[in-house]
């Protein structure tokens, strides 16, 4: 049985247009992910290790954001970041291989990379990233 490829289309966060291969990516932004490091040393410098309530846990920072821009959409002053062309995740099975070439990236834990996943699984994160494309989705 031969497993149809299913390929992904991302959509620019900026323009809300289709990005197509070599003409944009998926970021994360380096200031994004000091902010995050900074704010969750705070939030444990005043909740502690644990036990946490729950109302404590809803107050821990966000998960830092992976971006979808075009190349050309992507703002001048946004910094320095992490990108992944969209051809190299264009298709599930190389969205779930990259993980292999971030497990070296000390941020990756910090960052929503999980939700990519479930938007492209049909998760419905809301997030514009990896929806099934055509009629094998």
């Amino acid at each position: 049985m031969t497993v149809p490829i299913v390929e992904l289309d991302f959509v620019c966060d900026l323009c809300d247009r289709l990005v197509d291969d070599q003409q944009g990516c998926l970021r994360v932004l380096f200031t994004d992910i000091g902010s995050y490091r900074a704010a969750e040393r705070e939030w444990r410098t005043v909740h502690g290790d644990g036990p946490h309530s729950m109302r404590d846990v809803v107050r821990m920072p966000e998960q830092v954001p992976w971006h979808i821009h075009h190349y050309s959409c992507t703002p001048d002053e946004s910094g320095d970041g992490y990108e992944i062309d969209v051809s190299r995740v264009r298709t599930w099975r190389a969205l779930v291989a990259e993980p292999s070439r971030l497990m070296t990236k000390s941020w990756l834990s910090l960052s929503d990379w999980p939700q990519v996943f479930g938007a492209a699984a049909g998760g419905g994160s809301g997030r514009n990233w990896g929806l099934p494309r055509g009629p094998a989705a």
